[in-house]
Protein backbone atom coordinates (compact mmCIF):
# COMPACT_ATOMS: atom_id res chain seq x y z
CA UNK A 1 0.00 0.00 0.00
CA UNK A 2 1.84 3.57 -0.98
CA UNK A 3 1.37 6.23 1.67
CA UNK A 4 -1.57 8.21 -0.34
CA UNK A 5 -3.65 5.21 0.19
CA UNK A 6 -3.22 5.19 3.80
CA UNK A 7 -5.76 7.59 5.68
CA UNK A 8 -4.97 11.08 6.66
CA UNK A 9 -5.34 10.63 10.11
CA UNK A 10 -2.51 7.77 9.86
CA UNK A 11 -0.41 9.70 7.87
CA UNK A 12 -0.47 12.77 10.09
CA UNK A 13 -0.19 10.87 12.91
CA UNK A 14 3.22 9.40 11.41
CA UNK A 15 4.05 13.40 11.23
CA UNK A 16 3.23 13.83 14.81
CA UNK A 17 5.67 11.12 15.75
CA UNK A 18 8.44 12.39 13.26
CA UNK A 19 8.15 15.81 14.97
CA UNK A 20 8.80 14.27 18.49
CA UNK A 21 11.78 12.01 16.92
CA UNK A 22 13.20 15.14 15.96
CA UNK A 23 13.12 17.21 18.72
CA UNK A 24 14.02 13.86 21.04
CA UNK A 25 17.31 13.38 18.82
CA UNK A 26 18.86 16.87 19.71
CA UNK A 27 17.42 16.05 23.38
CA UNK A 28 19.12 12.64 23.64
CA UNK A 29 22.09 13.72 22.30
CA UNK A 30 22.40 16.93 24.42
CA UNK A 31 22.17 14.67 27.38
CA UNK A 32 23.93 11.34 26.19
CA UNK A 33 26.24 11.90 28.74
CA UNK A 34 24.36 12.28 31.94
CA UNK A 35 23.93 9.47 34.66
CA UNK A 36 21.54 6.80 34.10
CA UNK A 37 17.83 8.46 35.61
CA UNK A 38 19.39 11.95 35.31
CA UNK A 39 17.20 13.03 32.22
CA UNK A 40 13.74 14.13 32.20
CA UNK A 41 13.47 12.79 28.40
CA UNK A 42 15.13 11.14 25.71
CA UNK A 43 14.77 10.27 21.72
CA UNK A 44 11.44 7.37 23.05
CA UNK A 45 9.66 9.54 25.59
CA UNK A 46 9.80 12.84 22.85
CA UNK A 47 8.45 10.31 20.10
CA UNK A 48 5.94 8.66 22.23
CA UNK A 49 4.80 12.53 22.92
CA UNK A 50 4.64 13.64 19.46
CA UNK A 51 2.23 10.48 19.16
CA UNK A 52 0.59 11.00 22.32
CA UNK A 53 -0.71 14.82 21.41
CA UNK A 54 -1.73 13.61 17.70
CA UNK A 55 -3.34 10.64 19.47
CA UNK A 56 -5.51 13.14 21.54
CA UNK A 57 -5.92 15.65 18.66
CA UNK A 58 -7.81 12.83 17.21
CA UNK A 59 -10.29 11.57 20.13
CA UNK A 60 -13.34 13.48 22.10
CA UNK A 61 -12.47 16.64 23.56
CA UNK A 62 -12.94 15.36 26.93
CA UNK A 63 -10.58 12.08 26.68
CA UNK A 64 -8.26 14.42 24.78
CA UNK A 65 -7.83 16.65 27.55
CA UNK A 66 -7.41 13.77 30.24
CA UNK A 67 -4.70 12.40 27.99
CA UNK A 68 -3.03 15.77 27.78
CA UNK A 69 -3.51 16.49 31.32
CA UNK A 70 -1.83 13.39 31.89
CA UNK A 71 1.54 14.26 30.07
CA UNK A 72 1.73 17.29 31.23
CA UNK A 73 1.39 16.13 34.98
CA UNK A 74 4.45 13.43 34.20
CA UNK A 75 6.97 15.99 32.85
CA UNK A 76 6.16 18.35 35.58
CA UNK A 77 6.55 15.72 38.30
CA UNK A 78 10.24 14.73 36.53
CA UNK A 79 11.55 18.11 36.39
CA UNK A 80 10.57 18.85 39.93
CA UNK A 81 12.49 15.31 41.09
CA UNK A 82 15.51 16.22 38.65
CA UNK A 83 15.21 19.98 39.77
CA UNK A 84 16.38 18.90 43.46
CA UNK A 85 19.41 17.80 42.25
CA UNK A 86 22.53 19.93 42.49
CA UNK A 87 23.11 22.30 39.42
CA UNK A 88 19.86 21.06 37.77
CA UNK A 89 17.66 23.97 37.81
CA UNK A 90 16.69 24.00 33.73
CA UNK A 91 13.57 23.67 32.62
CA UNK A 92 14.09 23.50 28.85
CA UNK A 93 13.73 19.78 28.73
CA UNK A 94 9.95 20.01 29.94
CA UNK A 95 9.54 22.92 27.70
CA UNK A 96 10.46 21.33 24.93
CA UNK A 97 8.53 18.25 25.65
CA UNK A 98 5.05 20.21 26.37
CA UNK A 99 5.80 21.81 23.00
CA UNK A 100 6.46 18.53 21.30
CA UNK A 101 2.92 17.37 22.51
CA UNK A 102 1.29 20.72 20.85
CA UNK A 103 3.11 20.02 17.37
CA UNK A 104 1.82 16.34 17.77
CA UNK A 105 -1.78 17.51 18.23
CA UNK A 106 -1.23 20.32 15.61
CA UNK A 107 -0.03 17.12 13.13
CA UNK A 108 -3.13 15.07 13.88
CA UNK A 109 -5.79 18.56 13.47
CA UNK A 110 -4.75 19.07 10.15
CA UNK A 111 -1.35 20.85 9.75
CA UNK A 112 1.51 18.79 9.18
CA UNK A 113 3.51 20.73 7.99
CA UNK A 114 3.32 23.78 10.19
CA UNK A 115 3.83 20.64 12.71
CA UNK A 116 7.60 20.04 11.43
CA UNK A 117 8.57 22.93 10.75
CA UNK A 118 7.98 24.03 14.11
CA UNK A 119 9.76 21.07 15.32
CA UNK A 120 12.92 22.06 13.11
CA UNK A 121 12.81 25.16 14.58
CA UNK A 122 12.93 23.75 18.20
CA UNK A 123 15.08 21.51 17.39
CA UNK A 124 18.11 24.41 16.05
CA UNK A 125 17.40 26.69 18.97
CA UNK A 126 17.70 23.91 21.41
CA UNK A 127 21.04 22.71 19.38
CA UNK A 128 21.93 26.43 19.35
CA UNK A 129 22.35 26.28 23.66
CA UNK A 130 25.98 27.45 23.30
CA UNK A 131 26.84 29.40 20.93
CA UNK A 132 23.81 31.48 22.21
CA UNK A 133 24.74 32.04 25.25
CA UNK A 134 28.72 32.97 24.09
CA UNK A 135 26.53 35.49 22.05
CA UNK A 136 24.98 37.13 24.95
CA UNK A 137 27.90 36.91 26.86
CA UNK A 138 29.74 39.08 24.66
CA UNK A 139 27.03 41.51 24.20
CA UNK A 140 26.96 44.98 26.11
CA UNK A 141 24.38 47.64 27.17
CA UNK A 142 24.28 49.56 23.73
CA UNK A 143 23.82 46.90 21.92
CA UNK A 144 20.91 45.46 24.52
CA UNK A 145 19.48 49.18 24.33
CA UNK A 146 19.80 49.11 20.31
CA UNK A 147 17.88 45.32 20.01
CA UNK A 148 14.91 47.63 21.95
CA UNK A 149 14.79 50.32 19.70
CA UNK A 150 14.47 48.26 16.76
CA UNK A 151 12.03 46.13 18.55
CA UNK A 152 9.83 49.39 18.86
CA UNK A 153 10.83 50.25 15.08
CA UNK A 154 9.48 46.83 13.80
CA UNK A 155 7.03 45.20 16.02
CA UNK A 156 5.09 48.70 17.02
CA UNK A 157 5.46 51.51 14.62
CA UNK A 158 5.27 49.15 11.75
CA UNK A 159 2.28 47.73 12.11
CA UNK A 160 0.59 51.19 13.52
CA UNK A 161 1.27 52.67 10.19
CA UNK A 162 -1.10 52.85 7.71
CA UNK A 163 -0.87 51.04 4.37
CA UNK A 164 -2.35 53.38 1.75
CA UNK A 165 -1.79 55.44 -0.67
CA UNK A 166 -1.48 59.30 0.33
CA UNK A 167 0.02 62.67 -0.20
CA UNK A 168 0.51 64.81 -3.40
CA UNK A 169 -0.10 62.17 -6.45
CA UNK A 170 -0.66 59.54 -4.11
CA UNK A 171 3.43 59.45 -3.76
CA UNK A 172 3.88 58.47 -0.08
CA UNK A 173 2.29 55.27 1.76
CA UNK A 174 3.29 55.19 5.35
CA UNK A 175 3.61 51.79 5.67
CA UNK A 176 6.03 50.69 2.84
CA UNK A 177 8.17 54.17 4.03
CA UNK A 178 8.39 52.23 7.68
CA UNK A 179 9.07 49.02 5.99
CA UNK A 180 12.23 50.96 4.54
CA UNK A 181 13.48 51.85 7.60
CA UNK A 182 12.91 48.59 9.16
CA UNK A 183 14.53 46.65 6.59
CA UNK A 184 17.53 49.60 6.14
CA UNK A 185 18.28 49.79 9.84
CA UNK A 186 18.07 45.91 10.05
CA UNK A 187 20.41 45.19 7.67
CA UNK A 188 22.79 47.67 9.30
CA UNK A 189 22.38 46.42 12.83
CA UNK A 190 23.59 43.20 11.85
CA UNK A 191 26.45 44.49 10.15
CA UNK A 192 26.56 46.48 13.73
CA UNK A 193 26.66 43.64 15.91
CA UNK A 194 29.02 41.46 13.44
CA UNK A 195 31.36 43.92 13.32
CA UNK A 196 31.43 44.22 16.69
CA UNK A 197 32.18 40.95 17.39
CA UNK A 198 34.89 40.28 14.39
CA UNK A 199 37.14 43.33 15.39
CA UNK A 200 40.05 42.21 16.56
CA UNK A 201 39.39 38.25 16.75
CA UNK A 202 38.32 37.42 13.23
CA UNK A 203 41.04 39.23 11.32
CA UNK A 204 41.09 42.62 9.02
CA UNK A 205 38.74 41.25 6.16
CA UNK A 206 36.22 40.06 8.09
CA UNK A 207 36.01 43.21 10.30
CA UNK A 208 35.73 45.28 7.22
CA UNK A 209 32.99 42.97 5.61
CA UNK A 210 30.88 43.02 8.95
CA UNK A 211 32.04 47.15 9.07
CA UNK A 212 30.71 47.59 5.03
CA UNK A 213 27.16 46.36 5.79
CA UNK A 214 26.73 49.69 7.81
CA UNK A 215 29.26 52.33 5.76
CA UNK A 216 31.54 51.03 3.21
CA UNK A 217 32.45 54.07 2.89
CA UNK A 218 33.32 54.35 6.69
CA UNK A 219 35.32 51.23 6.03
CA UNK A 220 36.91 52.48 3.20
CA UNK A 221 38.54 55.66 4.47
CA UNK A 222 39.52 54.00 7.97
CA UNK A 223 41.26 50.61 5.92
CA UNK A 224 43.06 53.36 3.60
CA UNK A 225 44.49 55.27 6.92
CA UNK A 226 46.14 51.96 7.89
CA UNK A 227 47.18 51.24 4.69
CA UNK A 228 49.00 54.10 4.63
CA UNK A 229 50.96 53.62 7.68
CA UNK A 230 51.68 49.66 6.39
CA UNK A 231 51.94 50.30 2.60
CA UNK A 232 54.09 47.04 1.75
CA UNK A 233 51.35 44.71 3.50
CA UNK A 234 48.56 43.81 1.00
CA UNK A 235 46.00 42.86 4.12
CA UNK A 236 44.12 46.50 4.08
CA UNK A 237 43.86 46.87 0.34
CA UNK A 238 41.98 43.55 0.10
CA UNK A 239 39.94 44.30 2.98
CA UNK A 240 38.76 47.63 0.83
CA UNK A 241 38.47 45.64 -2.09
CA UNK A 242 36.40 43.33 -0.15
CA UNK A 243 33.96 45.67 1.66
CA UNK A 244 33.09 46.67 -2.16
CA UNK A 245 31.35 43.68 -2.34
CA UNK A 246 29.38 43.78 0.48
CA UNK A 247 28.50 47.30 -0.62
CA UNK A 248 27.33 45.68 -3.97
CA UNK A 249 25.52 42.90 -2.51
CA UNK A 250 23.47 45.26 0.12
CA UNK A 251 22.13 46.76 -2.91
CA UNK A 252 21.26 44.01 -4.75
CA UNK A 253 18.97 42.81 -1.90
CA UNK A 254 17.59 45.52 -1.54
CA UNK A 255 16.40 45.76 -4.86
CA UNK A 256 15.12 42.31 -4.92
CA UNK A 257 12.57 42.86 -2.29
CA UNK A 258 11.40 46.82 -3.04
CA UNK A 259 11.77 46.80 -6.83
CA UNK A 260 12.22 42.78 -8.48
CA UNK A 261 11.55 44.06 -11.59
CA UNK A 262 14.45 45.90 -12.40
CA UNK A 263 16.78 42.97 -10.53
CA UNK A 264 17.52 40.98 -13.77
CA UNK A 265 18.69 43.90 -15.28
CA UNK A 266 21.26 45.30 -12.71
CA UNK A 267 22.28 42.06 -11.86
CA UNK A 268 24.03 42.59 -15.30
CA UNK A 269 25.25 45.77 -14.72
CA UNK A 270 26.92 45.40 -11.75
CA UNK A 271 28.05 41.57 -12.19
CA UNK A 272 31.55 43.10 -13.80
CA UNK A 273 32.17 44.98 -11.08
CA UNK A 274 31.08 42.61 -8.39
CA UNK A 275 33.18 39.74 -10.25
CA UNK A 276 36.72 42.00 -10.62
CA UNK A 277 36.14 42.91 -6.81
CA UNK A 278 35.63 39.07 -5.84
CA UNK A 279 38.66 38.38 -7.89
CA UNK A 280 40.55 40.82 -6.55
CA UNK A 281 39.79 39.95 -3.05
CA UNK A 282 40.86 36.43 -3.78
CA UNK A 283 44.06 36.99 -5.41
CA UNK A 284 44.70 39.87 -2.37
CA UNK A 285 43.94 36.89 0.26
CA UNK A 286 46.14 34.55 -1.60
CA UNK A 287 49.57 37.10 -1.20
CA UNK A 288 48.57 37.39 2.45
CA UNK A 289 51.30 35.81 4.48
CA UNK A 290 50.08 33.53 7.16
CA UNK A 291 50.96 35.62 10.14
CA UNK A 292 50.79 38.92 8.69
CA UNK A 293 52.35 41.74 11.37
CA UNK A 294 49.85 43.93 9.86
CA UNK A 295 47.00 41.80 11.35
CA UNK A 296 46.61 43.56 14.57
CA UNK A 297 43.22 45.31 15.91
CA UNK A 298 41.24 46.98 13.50
CA UNK A 299 38.64 48.88 14.72
CA UNK A 300 36.04 51.19 12.21
CA UNK A 301 34.31 53.13 13.97
CA UNK A 302 31.23 52.70 13.06
CA UNK A 303 28.08 54.31 15.64
CA UNK A 304 25.01 52.43 16.16
CA UNK A 305 22.97 52.28 13.03
CA UNK A 306 19.45 52.33 15.47
CA UNK A 307 19.24 55.85 15.94
CA UNK A 308 15.60 56.56 16.19
CA UNK A 309 16.17 60.32 14.74
CA UNK A 310 18.68 58.52 12.12
CA UNK A 311 15.76 56.10 10.97
CA UNK A 312 13.26 58.70 11.03
CA UNK A 313 15.52 61.08 8.81
CA UNK A 314 16.05 58.79 6.34
CA UNK A 315 11.81 57.90 6.15
CA UNK A 316 12.03 61.74 4.97
CA UNK A 317 14.58 61.68 2.68
CA UNK A 318 12.55 58.40 0.86
CA UNK A 319 9.53 60.26 0.67
CA UNK A 320 10.67 63.80 -0.47
CA UNK A 321 12.49 61.67 -3.25
CA UNK A 322 9.53 59.47 -3.72
CA UNK A 323 7.72 62.72 -4.54
CA UNK A 324 10.55 64.63 -6.78
CA UNK A 325 10.45 61.36 -8.56
CA UNK A 326 6.39 61.07 -8.76
CA UNK A 327 6.60 64.98 -10.14
CA UNK A 328 9.27 64.82 -12.08
CA UNK A 329 7.52 61.56 -14.59
CA UNK A 330 3.98 63.83 -14.87
CA UNK A 331 5.96 66.89 -15.61
CA UNK A 332 9.11 66.00 -17.94
CA UNK A 333 8.57 62.18 -18.68
CA UNK A 334 11.26 59.10 -18.39
CA UNK A 335 14.29 60.93 -19.19
CA UNK A 336 14.44 63.57 -16.26
CA UNK A 337 13.43 61.36 -14.01
CA UNK A 338 16.55 58.84 -14.94
CA UNK A 339 18.98 62.22 -14.51
CA UNK A 340 17.41 63.32 -11.30
CA UNK A 341 17.54 59.23 -10.09
CA UNK A 342 21.12 59.40 -11.33
CA UNK A 343 21.62 62.52 -8.93
CA UNK A 344 19.89 61.40 -5.88
CA UNK A 345 21.41 58.23 -6.00
CA UNK A 346 25.25 60.51 -5.81
CA UNK A 347 23.46 61.07 -2.05
CA UNK A 348 21.91 58.05 -0.88
CA UNK A 349 21.95 54.79 -3.54
CA UNK A 350 19.18 53.48 -0.78
CA UNK A 351 17.11 56.46 -2.01
CA UNK A 352 16.96 56.18 -5.42
CA UNK A 353 16.21 52.16 -4.71
CA UNK A 354 13.13 53.21 -3.05
CA UNK A 355 11.92 56.07 -5.46
CA UNK A 356 12.19 53.53 -8.36
CA UNK A 357 10.13 51.32 -5.73
CA UNK A 358 7.48 53.87 -5.04
CA UNK A 359 6.65 54.33 -8.95
CA UNK A 360 4.04 53.21 -10.69
CA UNK A 361 5.68 49.68 -11.94
CA UNK A 362 4.65 51.04 -16.05
CA UNK A 363 6.08 54.10 -16.09
CA UNK A 364 9.78 53.59 -16.63
CA UNK A 365 11.00 50.84 -18.21
CA UNK A 366 13.08 48.18 -15.79
CA UNK A 367 16.10 48.61 -18.37
CA UNK A 368 16.07 52.49 -17.87
CA UNK A 369 15.45 52.33 -14.51
CA UNK A 370 18.30 49.71 -13.81
CA UNK A 371 20.19 52.06 -15.48
CA UNK A 372 19.76 55.15 -13.76
CA UNK A 373 20.55 53.28 -10.66
CA UNK A 374 23.92 52.35 -11.70
CA UNK A 375 25.61 55.48 -12.44
CA UNK A 376 25.68 56.42 -8.95
CA UNK A 377 26.47 53.04 -7.75
CA UNK A 378 29.63 53.02 -10.06
CA UNK A 379 30.51 56.61 -9.29
CA UNK A 380 30.70 55.87 -5.54
CA UNK A 381 33.14 52.82 -6.32
CA UNK A 382 34.79 55.90 -8.11
CA UNK A 383 34.63 58.02 -5.08
CA UNK A 384 36.28 54.93 -2.82
CA UNK A 385 38.81 54.28 -5.33
CA UNK A 386 40.03 58.08 -4.94
CA UNK A 387 39.23 57.81 -0.88
CA UNK A 388 42.03 54.96 -1.20
CA UNK A 389 44.34 56.99 -3.40
CA UNK A 390 44.04 60.18 -1.01
CA UNK A 391 44.52 58.63 2.08
CA UNK A 392 46.41 55.77 1.83
CA UNK A 393 48.82 57.35 -1.18
CA UNK A 394 49.86 55.84 -4.11
CA UNK A 395 52.39 53.25 -2.94
CA UNK A 396 49.94 51.60 -0.80
CA UNK A 397 46.63 53.00 -2.28
CA UNK A 398 47.36 51.74 -6.17
CA UNK A 399 46.51 48.03 -5.85
CA UNK A 400 43.11 48.37 -4.44
CA UNK A 401 42.48 51.52 -6.57
CA UNK A 402 42.95 49.67 -9.82
CA UNK A 403 40.71 46.73 -8.32
CA UNK A 404 37.86 49.71 -8.05
CA UNK A 405 38.44 51.34 -10.87
CA UNK A 406 38.44 48.55 -13.23
CA UNK A 407 35.35 47.01 -11.99
CA UNK A 408 33.34 50.51 -12.22
CA UNK A 409 35.00 50.37 -16.18
CA UNK A 410 33.71 47.26 -17.07
CA UNK A 411 30.77 47.64 -15.89
CA UNK A 412 30.23 51.11 -16.96
CA UNK A 413 30.95 49.48 -20.62
CA UNK A 414 28.42 47.04 -20.06
CA UNK A 415 25.94 49.22 -19.56
CA UNK A 416 26.80 51.59 -22.15
CA UNK A 417 26.65 48.41 -24.71
CA UNK A 418 23.42 47.55 -23.51
CA UNK A 419 21.72 51.08 -23.32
Amino acid sequence: MSIPDLPSALVNLGYAGAAGLLIGLERGWTLREGAQGSRVAGVRTFTLLGLGGGISALLPPLLAAILIAGFGLSLIAGYVLIARQPNRQSITATIAALSTLGLGALATAGAPDIAIAGAATITIVLASRQPLHRWLRGMHEPEIRAGARFAVIAFVLLPLAPDVAMGPYAAWNPHKLWLIVVLVSGLSFVGYLFHARAAGRRGVVVTALAAAVVSSTVATVTLARRLDAAPKSSLFGTAIVAANIIMLMRILVIVAMFAPSILPHLTIFLAPALGLSVLGSLLGLRHIPVEDPAETETSIPIGNPLDLGAAIGLALVVALASLAGHWILARFGNLALGVVLALIGLFDVDAAVFTIAGLPADRIPPLAAAGALTVPVLLNMLAKAGLTLGFAGYRGGYRPALWLGAGAALSAATLVAML
